[in-house]
């Protein structure tokens, strides 16, 4: 509204002009309460409508409610009716308007049934609570079969999560560039510890010079075409670079060594190498990437193939709650189930697993798949042959009688699994114990007495999905090696993607007392399209060295053939192309990096007998000279 002397605006609800300070027609302020009352009696008017739209989905959900309920529910209104004589009735107040009531007794099963649904929740949410309800409504073998066959589902989902990601993304690898950088600083602190190696090498490898170095290198592969470059740098100096480039639909390699030379060393292969061959390998190996199972055909395979395995297990032989297992410093109890597997019962497993192989769809379109790209050869019929000959054989063949002991814990998680072979008086286990405050042990080998012959044990500590503590190698049961880890990410590691720090002393690691109070730190980020590694080598609390290393995979450039270029079919073709090479800068780049004179002096020495075709071609990754013999 506005103010009737002055003309200027007047907020809503307020009895004076703020300009001019004159009183507001009352007319005007009871026109604008009464705007706003109106206002508040829509709001009213639509939480009302709400109200009664809740109430009628409730009375609808109140309906749902057993027969039984609902009568006792009448029972308790009739009741509380009864429980008022008539002649008490208080005198008549005048009722305020509301909106349709609901009921005392509705509004207290409303409240019942809310708790419950509150309650059921939580309970469903832990799965320790899940895990009881299936344990106590479940037989032996029934309760043992699921989760045997969880674990082994989950297992098989880490696995093939981690085949997804890496191995079949190595599979690109034939139109993809890896490039390797390693940068490393020395400091002073290790000059003993060169000083001790050049020593050891009989004054062959001197390194006491070396301060600073950088090392890269790349592969890349296109198109029929890949190319190996990289170079290295000493104390900031260039001292080495090199190009390597085969082009299969050619025929031709090339060396080159920028540095020195701007030409490249072009040998014909046509008469070595067999061009055709290798371009469709590569084209197979695009078609095989293609044809291998998928995540979620293996995910398919393993569950069809654990519920066969599972299926035959009809007796659980012994069940025994509160079993102790304990795993360095980390204890634990657990349900134990032990199923004997004598020799029926293996003949009976390996006979409905093998037959339901025979029976596969699923599995027979893979391995037709992975026929056709021509990769593997025609080995479908002799993988079906080979199953029919042991599924005839089954009956002819002795199985020792074993044990399988699995434990346990109370979420339902399996926590270790114990195969005892009766005649060897061995024991195949593996078991992983999570104790007080969050101490862990796991245990994987071989067993005798109850005692760790061969294989690993880990004790540490766990924090979230992240694990900290020591490996050790056993063998003979005595520990052999041992490195520290720390805050290694246990899902990345099983999804192939392994993060965290190992710790090794190189006295123990190499039984060497000339390396006593050195540490060796590698902290790591394992992913194959972009990894670093961080190592630092220590004495004491000082460091020695330090060195940061990467690697990235990405897609490949094209590869192009050099445009200079000098033809090599002979020694002497090879010797003139040596000579034209710039030794001097070479040998110029090394003594500005300060590399002692034993080095130089073999450059130069080289430089002036040369090299030959053989030695050359001898530079080349063994890969290439293999596909030149």
């Amino acid at each position: 509204m506005f103010c009737e002397k002055c003309g200027s605006k007047i907020p809503d609800g307020s009895a004076f002009c703020p300009n001019c300070g004159s009183k507001a027609a009352a007319a005007a302020v009871k026109k604008e309460v009464k705007k706003e009352a109106a206002k508040a009696a829509e709001v009213v008017k639509a939480e009302a409508a709400e109200v009664q739209q809740e109430a009628a989905a409730v009375q609808q959900e109140v309906a749902t409610v057993p027969q039984e309920i609902q009568a006792q529910a009448q029972i308790a209104q009739d009741q509380v009716q009864n429980a008022v004589p008539v002649a008490e009735k208080p005198p008549k107040q005048k009722k305020e308007k509301t909106g349709k009531g609901i009921s005392p007794v509705k509004i207290a099963l409303i409240a019942v049934a809310a708790v419950v649904v509150v309650v059921a929740a939580i309970f469903l949410l832990s799965k320790s609570a899940r895990n009881a309800v299936k344990k106590a409504f479940s037989s032996d073998e029934s309760y043992f079969a699921s989760v045997e066959q969880s674990a082994v589902e989950d297992l098989a989902d880490m696995l093939a999560t981690a085949y997804e990601s890496d191995f079949l993304e190595l599979l690109d690898l034939y139109k993809s560039e890896l490039a390797l950088s390693g940068d490393f600083e020395i400091s002073k602190d290790a000059e003993d510890l060169l000083d001790m190696l050049y020593k050891a090498s009989g004054k062959s490898v001197d390194l006491t010079w070396l301060k600073t170095g950088k090392v890269e290198a790349a592969f890349a592969m296109k198109d029929g075409n890949f190319q190996i470059n990289g170079g290295i740098t000493a104390n900031k100096k260039t001292l080495f670079d090199f190009d390597f480039i085969v082009d299969l639909n050619d025929a031709m390699a090339y060396i080159g060594l920028p540095l020195l030379n701007s030409e490249y060393a072009a040998i014909d292969l046509s008469d070595k190498l067999g061009s055709e061959d290798y371009l469709e390998k590569i084209e197979q190996m695009e078609q095989l990437k293609e044809a291998l199972p998928t995540k979620k055909e293996i995910k398919s395979l393993v569950s069809k193939y654990t519920e066969v395995v599972l299926s035959k297990i009809k007796k659980i032989n012994n069940v025994k709650k509160d079993v102790k297992l304990s795993v360095g410093k980390a204890k634990g109890e657990y349900t134990r189930y032990r199923v004997v597997l004598d020799e029926d019962l293996q003949k009976d497993i390996l006979d409905a697993l093998y037959n339901a192989i025979l029976d596969d769809g699923e599995l027979e379109k893979i391995l037709v798949r992975i026929e056709d790209t021509g990769m593997a050869g025609e080995f479908v019929d002799r993988f079906y042959d080979g199953i029919n000959d042991e599924l005839d054989n089954i009956d002819n063949r002795h199985y020792n009688e074993m044990s399988l002991e699995v434990y346990v814990d109370g979420a339902g998680d399996i926590v270790a699994q114990h195969i005892f072979d009766a005649d060897a008086k061995l024991v195949y286990a593996y078991q992983y114990v999570i104790g007080e405050e969050d101490s862990f042990g796991f245990e994987i080998g071989e067993y005798r007495n109850d005692e760790l012959r061969k294989g690993y044990s880990i004790d540490g500590t766990i924090s979230g999905s992240k694990v900290s503590g020591t490996v050790n190698y056993v063998r003979s049961g005595s520990v052999r090696t041992s490195i520290d880890f720390l805050d290694v990410d246990v899902r990345k590691l099983l999804s192939g993607n392994p993060s965290g720090k190992l710790e090794y002393d190189l006295a123990k690691l190499s039984g060497s007392s000339s390396f006593r109070g050195i540490t060796l730190t590698v902290d790591f980020d394992l992913v194959l399209k972009s990894s670093k590694v961080n190592v630092e080598l220590k004495e004491d609390k000082n460091k020695l060295l330090t060195a940061d290393l990467s690697l990235k995979k990405s897609s490949a450039s094209t590869i192009k053939a050099p445009s200079k270029t000098v033809d090599i079919e002979n020694n002497n073709d090879i010797k003139d192309f040596l000579e034209d090479l710039d030794w001097d800068k070479m040998i110029e780049n090394c003594e500005a990096a300060d590399m002692p004179d034993m080095y130089t002096r073999a450059l130069d020495k080289l430089s002036r007998n040369g090299l030959s075709l053989d030695d050359l071609t001898s530079m080349l990754p063994r890969s290439i000279r293999r596909m030149i013999r």
